[in-house]
């Protein structure tokens, strides 16, 4: 069998200098998910039957895991598939709305809240509630779980995504989107001066739902607006390429920030003396 090489260095070192990496097809069947988003929009549900996440009319399983944990302290989280004893005790202590993450995939990335790098992709130990309340069908860990329910944790051909849960032809999207603003953030008003600062530009998606590509549920946001858009970018700004870009555009765009009064730019600012970078 030919060996799969991940190229992590390489990778790392062009996404630091702002190269968008595209996930290729490999992945292409795996959707990661804010639970509670696709809940708020009902596309998703969880009951004592497993953990769904309806897709042209397919309610594909799959399983719950907290993508950004505190690693170092609790080590790998574990993979819910049913809705168990310690997924309602999360939600009883307000700690379960927009922590937990849905994958049809066999492993995982996460973030280690401690260090604030990536970790994976590593494959998560199930639940014991979950397996001491629902049907596992004798697998231990997620990947032997999606391995156990084949078709069920397929999504339909249709709807494939890349690795980040966009939809493969998100690129041609997005810039179409972004080109129709003429490259204007439609927050602060920011209009970028050069071709090769759209990278500075990025399309948000309303409600969250990176698979809604409808115009009414899109918005060209610059990098600082995106960074506040909601808590999920704002714990992604300080890190990889968002950090880069955001330094960058702090740079060239500091007098345009200004004059449209943004009202991110100290905050900003702040976040990213965290770790260490002065704009």
């Amino acid at each position: 069998m030919t060996a799969l090489h991940a190229f992590r260095a390489l990778r790392k070192f062009l996404e630091g200098r702002g190269v968008n990496i595209v996930e290729s097809d490999y992945h292409a069947e795996v959707l990661r998910r804010d639970f509670s988003v696709d809940q708020e929009a009902g596309t998703a549900e969880i009951d004592q039957s497993g953990v769904f996440f309806k897709v042209k009319g397919k309610r594909v399983r799959g399983f719950l895991y907290i993508k950004e944990a505190n690693i170092g302290r609790f080590g790998y989280p574990k993979a819910h598939f049913i809705d168990c004893i310690t997924i309602q005790d999360k939600k009883a202590a307000g700690k379960f709305d927009h922590q937990y993450f849905w994958s049809n995939g066999k492993k995982v990335l996460l973030i280690d809240r401690s260090t604030l790098q990536e970790v994976g992709p590593v494959e998560l130990q199930l639940c014991k509630n979950c397996i001491a309340g629902g049907d596992a069908r004798g697998a231990k860990s997620s990947g032997a779980f999606v391995e156990a329910y084949g078709d069920e944790c397929t999504i339909p051909v249709d709807t494939k995504t890349d690795a980040n849960g966009y939809p493969l032809d998100w690129h041609r999207i997005s810039e179409q989107y972004r080109k129709g603003i003429e490259y204007r953030c439609e927050s602060c008003g920011v209009k970028i001066k050069r071709g090769i600062d759209r990278r500075f530009m990025h399309v948000h998606h309303l409600n969250g739902d990176k698979l809604n590509n409808d115009p009414a549920n899109l918005r060209c946001l610059c990098v600082l607006c995106h960074a506040f858009a909601d808590d999920h970018h704002s714990r992604r700004m300080i890190r990889g390429a968002f950090r880069v870009h955001l330094q960058d555009y702090y740079r060239i765009y500091r007098d345009e920030l200004e004059q449209n009064k943004n009202p991110y730019i100290d905050r900003g600012a702040d976040m990213l003396k965290q770790v260490g970078v002065v704009v």
